[in-house]
């Protein structure tokens, strides 16, 4: 029995998506199992007002593939931008 097909939940954080919106995916590669220091930095990341700002985490593949996984939801989807944060670093909050 093989994986299960990389389900992304893309939540856009701003409620009034419209034309003059800036589409970003933020994609981050893990085993799973991270700090609640990165969790809570993830959290408290602010976006902007005019930004409709969609997650990505495949969980359980190795970093390389996740990374294309991810890579591939972006270009199919209607992104502009790609922000990759590992699940070993920290984002400051005015990332």
């Amino acid at each position: 029995m093989g994986r299960p097909a990389l389900a992304l939940t893309l939540n856009p954080t701003n409620p009034k998506p419209g034309h003059n919106t800036v589409p970003i995916l933020i994609g981050t590669s893990t085993l799973g199992i991270v700090r609640m220091e990165w969790a809570n930095a993830m959290q408290g990341m602010v976006a902007p007002p005019n930004w409709a700002v969609s997650r990505a985490c495949p969980t359980g593949y190795r970093t390389a593939d996740a990374q294309n996984m991810i890579v591939d939801n972006m270009l199919r989807g209607n992104f502009k931008a790609l922000l990759f944060i590992e699940d070993d670093t920290m984002p400051p909050a005015e990332t």
